[in-house]
């Protein structure tokens, strides 16, 4: 297990080291994706990535909510797209899902 502190260490860098180069590939209109396009799936799972180090304690480069503006900008193109956007708004602070939220 990680109950030796050494590994536990080297986790927590790599970790963090990983959400730094993650949160340096941000775009230009503040949201992750490829072929420098934006995308809801991709900025979501970053998203959860943020939300995740928080509740591990590791340091990350940003909060949750610092991709709010984003999410709240971008409803998403299909069913998937808006499922994987709000859920990661419940992360980010953002409020529950409404029923409004996750109509196809």
């Amino acid at each position: 297990g990680l109950s030796s502190p050494m590994p536990y260490r080297l986790l927590r860098r790599s970790l963090h080291d990983g959400l730094q180069r993650l949160w340096r590939m941000r775009g230009a209109d503040g949201g992750f994706g490829g072929a420098g396009a934006s995308d809801g799936r991709t900025t979501s799972l970053v998203v959860l990535a943020l939300a995740s180090a928080k509740f591990f304690h590791v340091p990350a480069p940003a909060e949750p909510a610092a991709l709010d503006a984003w999410l709240a900008a971008h409803p998403g193109t299909s069913a998937g797209e808006r499922a994987a956007l709000t859920f990661a708004a419940c992360f980010a602070d953002q409020g529950k899902p409404t029923e409004a939220t996750v109509q196809d």
